[in-house]
């Protein structure tokens, strides 16, 4: 017998918004007793035109205490999903969401500051975070390859944020990270594989240990 690990909800579209060049965020309906914590993802069922259906996996991107549930989601060039919810998808269109995953949430005691560094689409499960409205100290490294893939900068601009554009600076480095590393923050990394990767080493020879930085990997399809 196979038993499904997933708790399978229906959500209805509600609305979609492109908020850069190559991202859309998408809102749903809440369903009554959907729960999650900032930080957390989903895993999404949808059907696409070609009637496959296909599993992919988001982070929430609104508040846990929104009304709506968003996702952030960065088109690709072969990504089947990422492809119809840019392009088809539309508000009434129905997929179907998971339980909320994952321990990528900011710890809700101590007093130590949280340094979020994001690349690219990574910056969805930080949204959810700055949304959520915790009184935290909390700074914000996010890198871009050009100024017209900047999510939400009206939000983002709301709290210490440095937004480093690759296409007319230099990319993040273990010299850039320095002066962020002061009072010895908890760091949180999220994007791609390369990324994640790449700033863990930095933040670690930065004298960061590997326990007080956590990281979330993004497979974009």
């Amino acid at each position: 017998m196979i038993i499904d690990p997933y708790t399978w909800q229906r959500f209805v579209i509600e609305d979609k918004l492109v908020v850069a060049s190559d991202t859309v965020a998408v809102r749903f309906k809440r369903p009554a007793g959907y729960v999650f914590r900032a930080g957390q993802y989903a895993v999404v069922r949808a059907t696409t035109n070609e009637d496959k259906q296909l599993l992919r996996q988001y982070s929430f991107s609104s508040a846990p205490q929104d009304e709506m549930v968003e996702l952030l989601i960065q088109r690709e060039p072969e990504g089947e999903v990422s492809n119809w919810f840019y392009d088809d998808a539309k508000p009434g269109d129905e997929i179907e969401m998971s339980q909320p995953f994952g321990g990528f949430t900011i710890e809700q005691t101590g007093a130590r500051p949280v340094l979020l560094i994001a690349g690219r689409v990574g910056i969805a499960p930080y949204l959810s975070m700055l949304r959520e409205g915790k009184k935290r100290a909390l700074s914000l490294l996010y890198s871009v390859r050009s100024d017209d893939q900047i999510c939400f900068p009206d939000l983002i601009k709301q709290f210490d944020t440095t937004v480093v554009v690759t296409a007319r600076s230099a990319r993040i480095d273990k010299a850039m990270l320095v002066p962020m590393l002061e009072k010895q923050p908890l760091a949180y990394v999220c994007g791609s594989k390369q990324f994640v990767d790449a700033i863990a080493g930095y933040l670690h020879a930065n004298g960061i240990p590997n326990e007080d930085i956590r990281r979330e990997l993004f497979t974009l399809q």
